[in-house]
């Protein structure tokens, strides 16, 4: 179920890129959760990125992959270079490329 206005549900984001990764997402309430199941309904891979609690991610992750996604859930401290760059791999590994990036 889409957390945005049905008048904005009905329009389908245009782009040439079709990844993302989504800090902020791993709250099932909230504006970073909708983002990621709104880009995964116009066919992104999204990556979930979280920092304590893999439950919430997990459980979008799987939400989204349920309705056909392609997403991977990824523990990262966005506050570490190091941590950011092993979520990229990660997302390349899973999925064959990086991805760009969204931030609330």
């Amino acid at each position: 179920m889409s957390h945005l206005p049905n008048h904005q549900a009905s329009q389908r984001l245009e782009t040439d890129v079709s990844r993302a990764s989504i800090k902020g997402a791993s709250p099932r309430q909230g504006i970073g959760a909708a983002v990621a199941e709104r880009l995964a309904t116009d066919g992104f891979t999204v990556v979930i990125n979280y920092s304590a609690s893999a439950k919430p991610a997990e459980t979008l992750a799987r939400e989204i992959e349920g309705k056909g996604g392609r997403t991977l859930a990824v523990k990262a401290d966005v506050a570490d270079p190091g941590a950011v760059r092993g979520m990229f791999d990660a997302a390349q590994a899973a999925f064959g490329y990086r991805s760009s990036a969204w931030r609330r």
